[in-house]
């Protein structure tokens, strides 16, 4: 499904493999735009970089009010407390790694496919069992 984009975490990548895999009502910005954008689309990835070249992504989705970050980090103050997490207890992706884009590309997706968010996550994170194979 992801083809030759897997390495990619631009912010043009990431629209191009959203729009691949079908991901709908999305923008990619800054953590200084999140204010300005967050009533009006379902899903936001944020860039946590605000002024140089970035340095990681995670993603909200604001209809469902749940956050990802694939460093299992806590939410940046930007977010408000009445989002959920989705996974406090794993991080699926490596400091080396440079696919936290496109995991939320990929975490999104199965938000909106499914209605309900917790097993929306659960699917999501069942992709990783061979890391966490008790989730």
């Amino acid at each position: 499904m992801f083809g030759n984009l897997i390495n990619r975490s631009s912010t043009n990548e990431l629209y191009n493999l959203a729009n691949k895999i079908g991901l709908e009502n999305l923008i990619i910005i800054r953590k200084n735009k999140f204010n300005d954008y967050k009533n009006d689309y379902e899903n936001i990835i944020i860039n946590l970089d605000d002024i140089s070249n970035g340095s990681h992504w995670v993603c909200v989705n604001t209809k469902k009010k749940i956050y990802f970050d694939s460093y299992n980090q806590i939410m940046p103050n930007i977010i408000s407390k009445d989002y959920k997490q989705a996974n406090s207890q794993f991080e699926i992706q490596s400091l080396s790694s440079e696919m936290c884009g496109q995991l939320c590309v990929l975490f999104l997706y199965y938000l909106q496919k499914y209605k309900n968010p917790d097993q929306a996550i659960k699917d999501f994170y069942s992709k990783f069992r061979d890391v966490y194979p008790n989730f």
